[in-house]
């Protein structure tokens, strides 16, 4: 998969497993994902050593699915039930989630363009090389420090009226757990409905902030220096810029994982990484990208759990 994301050269970890397997490596342009599978979008495909002839594998499957699915899934499914994939992320991913069962079957069945299947897609996420993502929310308290210190921040998310909906009370640490998803998710959403023009102003006041401090010899957070990466990639009108501040952000080291369940929201920064996932491909996202955005779907899934990431070793 070429996406404009991926990494180039013929160093990549991607051109580095097709040489291996006697592959000519891609080069003009980006190599992102490698799949390996039986995903009907793009499945692997398998050559029969005495035909020059190529089939794939998901309709091989079908042919013969107790060779190819053994006996626990033989009758049960005619499909490969996980999918296999190498990243190689140069730039940095949307701001998505992945929907559960019931909800990939209902989008499937509404808008079978932008949603391929109606599988959920649970993953685990590997580090091969450095990796850096943004994954699950940040403790209502802590971003509601940001928005003492982003003032353009908090205004955006905590409005409140016809134009964004509910009004958020300005100190999350006096609520319960179950108030605390529900500001979690109306600041959240405040923040994912503003209009591009609102966004624009309060991140172009944000950013002379971050240079003024840059400039004086300051060193500027983790969070204020992907705000700028992100607004240099994506300009000042996408909404996902804001979200290094709602996110938890994690720098992986090879060996070291993550696991994304169903309405968890994530973005990859940047990195080399294997995948592991069910067999879907179904992306929900509403930021960070110039592919579909679907963000009432998204605000309205997402779990609002928060808390630190949970990184597996």
């Amino acid at each position: 998969m070429r996406y404009a994301w991926g990494k180039t050269g013929s160093d990549t970890i991607i051109n580095q497993l097709l040489q291996s397997a006697g592959r000519e490596p891609v080069s003009d342009g980006p190599t992102a994902e490698l799949w390996m599978g039986a995903h009907p979008a793009a499945p692997s495909r398998l050559r029969h050593p005495a035909e020059e002839t190529e089939y794939r594998l998901n309709e091989v499957i079908r042919m013969y699915p107790a060779h190819f699915l053994g006996p626990r899934l033989n009758g049960r499914t005619h499909e490969l039930p996980f999918l296999f994939k190498i990243l190689s992320v140069n730039q940095p991913l949307s701001i998505q989630a992945h929907p559960d069962r019931r909800l990939a079957a209902v989008l499937h069945a509404r808008s079978p363009e932008h949603y391929p299947d109606k599988n959920h897609k649970p993953e685990l996420a590997i580090c091969i090389r450095d990796m850096e993502a943004l994954i699950g929310f940040r403790r209502p308290e802590q971003i509601s420090e940001y928005f003492r210190f982003i003032p353009e921040l908090g205004q955006l998310c905590s409005s409140g009226g016809e134009v964004y909906g509910t009004s958020i009370p300005p100190r999350p640490e006096l609520l319960s757990k179950d108030q605390k998803r529900l500001w979690l998710k109306q600041a959240f959403t405040n923040l994912m409905r503003a209009t591009p023009g609102e966004i624009q102003e309060a991140a172009h006041s944000h950013r002379i902030h971050l240079e003024m401090l840059r400039d004086s010899d300051t060193e500027l957070k983790v969070e204020d220096r992907w705000f700028l990466k992100l607004m240099d990639i994506y300009g000042q009108r996408d909404a996902g810029i804001f979200a290094v501040y709602f996110l938890n952000y994690v720098s992986l080291k090879p060996q070291e994982a993550l696991f994304l369940g169903a309405n968890e929201p994530h973005a990859y920064l940047t990195g080399d990484i294997v995948e592991i996932m069910a067999a879907s491909d179904n992306v929900i996202r509403a930021g960070l990208t110039s592919k579909y955005r679907d963000v009432d779907t998204l605000v309205e899934m997402l779990h609002y759990q928060y808390g630190p990431a949970n990184v597996l070793v």
